[in-house]
């Protein structure tokens, strides 16, 4: 993952990119183009106001490697490691994942590895992390992210007061996650693996969606539809985001108490995969566990396929200041949570249809990247990291030995195959 690990558990419409970036490009680039950042001013009439997430411009580049400075680890997994790096032309910071060819060969991801890297390449929206540079050496590949100073949205909830939030603090981060998968089943994107690993918080504590190795895109992605809303108390028709993500797959992906009820039946699944998970991150923010966790991996797939989802009694909690889950709020879980997967929430009409619930009414989806979010993380010096769990490295990595395979360099060979798998990894 693109961030430390605690190790403490698991091992709206499309948005208009001129008015959001200035620019309609992809906040990505190859070895001739680069992508920097420039912030706009936020409308917040706070005095201390918050930088917006990012915009992109693009400009002639060539990196590699040995274009970055080592800072420090902040993370590692099964087939590679995430490092804050510091280029050195520009002195700006990235999150530099760095993946070993051998191990992703090894352990049979390659495929997840392209995935992720053509899934980020085309992304485009202040809640999915950007790419900046993909390239790749003769034993690594690299992609160059956007350094998330305030680590892991899991280590945040953990530092939270009984690692819960209020109410209309869950609500907010809920909502964006929201326009994050709408963006992405407009683009014919699952995302699959939701969780609070896999968000991390921005310097001005809105959240990105990060790892998109277990993702997957449709082929070509089909058109929005209208859908008539089924409730008589909303008359105006849904854009249907649904309908972009015209695929089923039997893949068992995701993880354990994430996963949704037709993910371990094996009977296949879609989009709605998304608003499951959706629904198991609203509940673990509000009540600092899943619903369905239990003592062992087979005990939480029971729990997840029969029992119906169950709210605390949250009077006596001495870290909440509201009296407790309002029936809204309740409702919208349960709903999300529905082990029908073609009557959940967002089964029929897709973020349309969520958006539209009565929990979500307070939110002004449009204005949601202009809110002051409910936790910014401290200004205290990026380069320390200190949002990211301290570790050490046993084998270390020297970026200034790394060799590209671009210019006049032989590369040498990853298989014993005539083809390289990661022929087409350059973005």
């Amino acid at each position: 993952p693109p961030s430390a690990s605690l190790g403490l558990r698991r091992v709206m419409s499309e948005p208009d990119t001129n008015t959001y970036f200035g620019t309609n490009t992809s906040p990505q680039a190859s070895n001739s183009t680069k992508s920097s950042i420039k912030s706009y001013p936020s409308p917040s009439t706070s005095a201390d106001p918050i930088r917006s997430s990012y915009s992109v411009q693009k400009e002639d580049a060539k990196v590699g490697p040995d274009s970055f400075i080592k800072l420090r680890l902040l993370g590692r997994g099964n087939v590679g490691r995430v490092y804050l790096v510091k280029q050195k032309e520009t002195d700006k910071l990235y999150a530099l994942k760095v993946l070993s060819k051998k191990e992703m060969i090894n352990r049979n991801k390659i495929k997840r590895a392209m995935a992720e890297q053509a899934i980020l390449s085309t992304a485009n929206h202040p809640f999915i992390v950007p790419l900046y540079h993909s390239f790749q050496s003769n034993d690594h590949l690299y992609l160059c992210l956007e350094f998330c100073v305030g680590g892991e949205f899991f280590r945040a909830l953990q530092q939270r007061p009984g690692r819960v939030l209020e109410e209309h603090e869950a609500r907010f981060y809920a909502a964006e996650v929201v326009a994050a998968l709408e963006y992405l089943h407009l683009m014919g994107i699952v995302f699959r693996d939701l969780k609070p690993e896999n968000i991390l918080l921005h310097e001005s504590g809105h959240l990105m969606l990060s790892d998109f190795d277990l993702s997957i895109q449709a082929p070509a992605a089909g058109p929005p539809t209208m859908v008539k809303p089924s409730s008589p108390f909303f008359q105006q028709p849904m854009l249907d985001t649904r309908s972009c993500t015209n695929l089923r797959t039997n893949s068992f992906v995701g993880t354990e108490e994430y996963l949704a009820p037709e993910v371990i039946r094996g009977n296949g699944h879609s989009s709605t995969v998304d608003w499951w998970t959706l629904g198991i991150l609203l509940y673990e923010m509000l009540f600092s566990f899943t619903p369905f966790k239990g003592a062992t991996r087979n005990d939480t797939f029971e729990l997840i396929l029969k029992r119906n989802v169950e709210f605390p009694d949250l009077t006596s909690n001495p870290y909440r200041t509201s009296p407790g889950i309002s029936s809204q709020c309740k409702a919208c879980i349960r709903k999300l949570l529905n082990k029908n997967d073609k009557k959940r929430l967002g089964a029929r009409a897709g973020a349309s249809e969520v958006k539209s619930h009565a929990f979500f009414k307070p939110v002004n989806f449009a204005l949601l990247r202009h809110m002051r979010p409910p936790i910014v993380p401290s200004k205290s010096n990026a380069v320390d990291a200190v949002h990211f769990k301290a570790l050490k490295e046993s084998v270390s990595l020297d970026l200034e030995d790394s060799r590209s395979q671009s210019g006049n360099e032989e590369a040498g060979p990853v298989t014993d195959s005539q083809s390289d798998p990661f022929e087409y990894f350059n973005s």
